[in-house]
């Protein structure tokens, strides 16, 4: 398993630890953004299913605010 796995299976434990997005509209839609080395993962938490939702993974250096 990878570290990029890892990661995004952890927030099954601890699924509010990443801050909000830094992006206003982003942060609007309750996005999160876990960073793993070089990669941004955008997730949201679901409360009422008690689910997280990964909406995408992108490389850090991309502009990935205008894919979403």
């Amino acid at each position: 398993m990878d570290d990029i796995e890892k990661a995004i299976l952890s927030l099954c434990d601890f699924p509010y630890r990443c801050q909000y997005s830094r992006n206003e509209v982003l942060r609007d839609r309750g996005y999160r953004r876990l960073v793993i080395h070089k990669y941004v993962v955008l997730y949201a938490v679901d409360d009422d299913n008690k689910t997280v939702i990964v909406m995408r993974v992108f490389y850090g250096a991309m502009d990935y605010e205008k894919y979403v």
